[in-house]
Parts: structure tokens; sequence; C-alpha cells
């Protein structure tokens, strides 16, 4: 039993439980019509899948800057993008996350965003950007102690 009582945990997967947990990433876009054209960046991300017990049931990747640019250094109007550029592997993307529904009022999505932080911070990572919703983003910044020019 973990922190939340339950027995969910939340791991970097490689190999075949990082292609599972990828594939699940792309079902779970495609059933809510979200756009998915991620395979690009597939051998560059790191990913973390979060499990019930042996059953996969949400992932998080992260984009680092090299050798292809993170999705919101190309699609998104972002301030001083040159800066961001020359962070370099100091700067990664929290590209995508994708939790199955039964899961996601339990604290899955947010675990999953602690374990790809806390893996960056590790790594030497000092900025990581999102893209998400106004609404969800506000909730970073204030209840979760995020941050975000604008």
């Amino acid at each position: 039993m973990n922190e939340f009582g339950d027995n969910i945990e939340v791991r970097f997967v490689e190999g075949l439980e990082r292609e599972s947990a990828l594939a699940l990433e792309e079902e779970i876009f495609l059933a809510n019509s979200y756009p998915y054209d991620y395979h690009k960046w597939d051998p560059y991300s790191r990913v973390f899948a979060a499990y019930d017990g042996s059953r996969l049931v949400g992932v998080i990747r992260t984009i680092p800057q090299s050798p292809l640019e993170p999705p919101v250094l190309i699609h998104c109007e972002l301030w001083d993008l040159a800066k961001w550029r020359e962070m370099a592997g100091e700067f990664e993307e929290l590209a995508t996350q994708a939790v199955l529904p039964e899961y996601e009022h339990r604290f899955v999505g947010m675990r999953l965003i602690r374990a790809a932080y806390t893996d960056g911070r590790v790594r030497g990572v000092t900025a990581m950007a999102a893209t998400t919703a106004p609404a969800p983003a506000e909730q970073l910044n204030t209840a979760y102690s995020f941050a975000r020019p604008q």
C-alpha cells in the first residue's frame, strides 16, 4: 500500500513495458479524438508507466531537445524561443499523458507528472514545458507550485 492507499506504482519503463505504455498512450489519445503524431519522438522519449498490480493504467513521456526539437518548440508560440533552444539538455517537454478513464480521479496523472519531473531534476533538467488547457495549467501553477511565464 502506498501513500494514496492503493497499490498503484509508477516507474520508468524500457523494452516491452515501454512499447506497451506507448501503445496505451496512442489508444487513449485516439479514443478521445486527440491528434496523435508522436511516433517520430519515440526513440528519444523517456517513458513512465503507472501500474495497478500488473495492469497498465497510465503513461507519460518527456521529450528532450535533441536530436529533434520537442513538439512545444515546434507547434506553440513561446516567449523567447531562443532562450529555450539555448537551454539544450536542461529543458524537456512533459509531452503526453494518458490515463485509463477509470483511473483519472485517483491521482494517477499527478503521480506520473511527479515521476517524470523528479527524474528530470535528477538528470539536470531545470525547466519543463507542458501544453494543457488553461484550467489545468492554473491548477498546476497554484495548487502544485508549477510556474509559467505568459
